[in-house]
């Protein structure tokens, strides 16, 4: 059965109030997933940065940069569907041209990196014709979607496509991109307390009581769609889950079944870590396996709100954790003057660097604009020399141009060769810039909680309580 989904780019809370979708049209135009960029199209530029801009463009000139970003519709097709790549990206590019027509700008891609080939398609949420706003309503599937896609199905012989309404109202795109990358969301969470509080409750109203316990507010509607449900508030958090966006086996009915069968029910760990189980003295070291332990271990704290709000917070953030404690482990800082030596020391170099630079540009500003490409040109063959695969002659042809750069311009090559000689790897760079979020991160987290000597006090009790998660 051939499946379409839509979902929505909500504005990110950074700067960039376009950040998800940048991210997803990075995502979608992955040339590892499309053949090198082979199964990709748009009507608004040729390389993700263009169609990128493009749409911010468009937003910017009808001052509409708030709200909702950009969509994402997912046509995919199961593995014993007869379809190929090509097939795929008429498909999409015909979808694209009937429903978006040239009001949105729009980009799509086919990727084959699974065993069904899916298309996705990434457009703008304000038209560039008129300046209006995307908008989707309950309905519109079936009165200006479905007749576009049954129409192109039969067009080349597929079976019908059926929309997946549960990713729709389910999901936002940024927590199905953290589910995709591996990441933990408060609906995983929510689940695995509802697990845990039906597992020791006898009754629903023993169950409402151990979700409050846990620090939660739960509140009872009624929807003429889904009927009579439960909209979990867990502690730490400002936003309800209703239990038909949980997935099966989350409805009211549902935990009635768990409450009755409870001692079938076991509680679900939403998280393993091995780094709980590390033993050491530094104290930086002995406070992040702690943290880390009690992330992972949330479900038996039953002090005040501050530890309900913080061991779930950190649960979603376990993998940073995790991040700040491998580096602890590898690198001798045992405390606030090691880590701040460190961080002046990265921050030196970083500013080194970045001062290296500038005084490069002003150097380079110098010069003409054609000594500018001259010089572009002369390190991009530099580069080309490096590259192991090139042929005999193509690699001779290289060093011919260079030398030849050589004898006509040596003030332009002397510049250039300075700029190869003192760019540091980039790589370096990058892993020093990645470091020192890493340390000021830990910093932050230390800060945050306070006294080591408290928090370790606080689980010394708990685990004198010898609960046991199953």
């Amino acid at each position: 059965m051939a499946v379409t989904v839509l979902r929505h780019m909500k504005e990110s809370k950074g700067t960039n109030k376009a950040a998800h979708l940048q991210h997803a049209i990075h995502y979608i135009m992955n040339p590892e997933k499309t053949e090198g960029g082979l199964w990709t199209g748009s009507n608004c530029g040729n390389n993700e940065k263009e169609i990128y801009q493009t749409m911010i463009d468009t937003k910017s000139q009808f001052e509409k940069e708030w709200g909702r970003q950009g969509y994402h519709f997912v046509i995919s097709f199961p593995p014993d569907e007869d379809v190929d790549e090509k097939i795929v990206y008429e498909f999409g590019k015909q979808f694209c041209q009937e429903y978006l027509k040239d009001n949105y700008e729009y980009c799509f891609a086919v990727h084959n990196d699974h065993d069904h080939l899916h298309c996705h398609i990434i457009f703008n949420s304000v038209d560039r014709i008129v300046g209006n706003k995307y908008r989707y309503v309950n309905g519109d599937w079936e009165k200006r979607i479905q007749p576009v896609t049954d129409r192109l199905c039969r067009e080349y012989g597929l079976s019908e496509l059926v929309y997946d309404k549960s990713e729709r109202i389910g999901k936002s795109y940024v927590e199905h991109m953290a589910q995709k990358d591996g990441k933990i969301v408060w609906s995983d969470i929510i689940r695995a307390d509802i697990d845990a509080a039906a597992s020791r409750s006898y009754s629903r109203e023993e169950f409402m009581s151990e979700m409050k316990k846990m620090g939660y507010q739960v509140r009872q509607g009624n929807s003429a769609k889904h009927g009579l449900y439960l909209a979990y508030t867990p502690p730490g958090s400002k936003k309800a889950r209703r239990d038909y966006n949980l997935g099966v086996g989350y409805r009211p009915a549902d935990i009635d079944r768990k409450i009755m069968h409870h001692e079938e029910e076991k509680a679900s760990q939403v998280y393993v870590s091995k780094m709980a189980e590390i033993k050491t003295d530094n104290t930086y070291q002995a406070f992040m396996v702690l943290r880390i332990r009690q992330a992972t271990m949330y479900q038996i704290f039953r002090q005040e709100e501050l530890d309900q709000v913080r061991v779930r917070k950190d649960l979603l953030h376990i993998h940073q954790l995790e991040e700040e404690c491998e580096y602890l482990m590898k690198h001798p800082i045992k405390g606030e003057k090691d880590l701040e030596a460190r961080l002046k020391k990265i921050n030196e170099t970083i500013r080194t660097e970045q001062n290296r630079q500038q005084a490069n540009s002003t150097v380079l500003a110098s010069f003409a604009p054609e000594e500018r490409i001259l010089i572009q040109r002369y390190q991009d063959l530099q580069e080309q020399a490096k590259n192991q695969e090139l042929s005999d002659e193509a690699f001779e042809d290289v060093l011919e141009q260079i030398e030849t750069m050589e004898l006509k311009h040596p003030d332009v090559v002397a510049y250039a060769n300075v700029q190869l000689e003192t760019v540091p790897d980039s790589m370096q760079m990058q892993a020093l810039k990645e470091e020192r979020l890493i340390l000021k991160r830990i910093r932050k987290d230390i800060k945050e909680v306070g006294e080591l000597k408290e928090v370790a006090l606080r689980q010394e009790k708990v685990e004198k309580q010898e609960i046991v998660i199953k």
